[in-house]
């Protein structure tokens, strides 16, 4: 099963998340982040899941995909004015494998069915919209049943405690550990 739990910052926002069911069992999840905020991050977080969804749907990998998605954003909205960051996962519900790529995001979690909790680190990606030139990395895992993959933002991890300590991902995987 999917949950998701979406609060902006402001009325509208550059953070999107999106799951695509592939079919055969196989689901691609994203979440990513445009730089800026309000209605022009707004439109370029949905020119970007558009495009998410249009190029999973393909059956790629991760890495492909993120190419393919980072090739139309540099020709829509090239140049270094916004730009996206986004972690990019494909499930494969029959044998638990998961492949996953990251543009310039922080990583995803898996927090395992013992309460463990894994940092699914990438080599650094790049964010997209920048430029042509896109490497094509990415990474996989298994998963088991009762495990939870975790994707956020950075809004998450730089908030803020009352006495100004950032949460940052260890205060994540501490929260999903409890």
């Amino acid at each position: 099963s999917f949950g998701a739990r979406y609060q902006a910052m402001a009325n509208v926002g550059g953070d999107l998340y999106d799951a695509i069911d592939l079919g055969s069992g196989r689901f691609a999840f994203v979440v990513g982040d445009v730089s800026g905020h309000g209605i022009p991050a707004a439109l370029v977080a949905a020119m970007a899941k558009v495009s998410f969804r249009a190029h999973a749907l393909r059956g790629w990998e991760p890495s492909a995909i993120l190419a393919e998605v980072n090739s139309e954003l540099c020709e829509l909205i090239g140049g270094e004015t916004y730009f996206v960051s986004a972690f990019l996962a494909v499930l494969d519900v029959s044998d638990g494998s998961l492949f996953y790529a990251s543009a310039g995001h922080p990583p995803a979690l898996l927090r395992r069915l013992d309460g463990s909790v894994e940092e699914l680190e990438t080599p650094d990606g790049m964010l997209l919209g920048i430029t042509e030139d896109f490497p094509r990395l990415q990474s996989s895992t298994a998963m088991s049943p009762g495990d939870r993959l975790v994707l956020y933002t950075d809004g998450i991890i730089e908030a803020r405690s009352s006495s100004g300590r950032f949460y940052e991902t260890a205060g994540l995987s501490a929260f999903l550990t409890a």
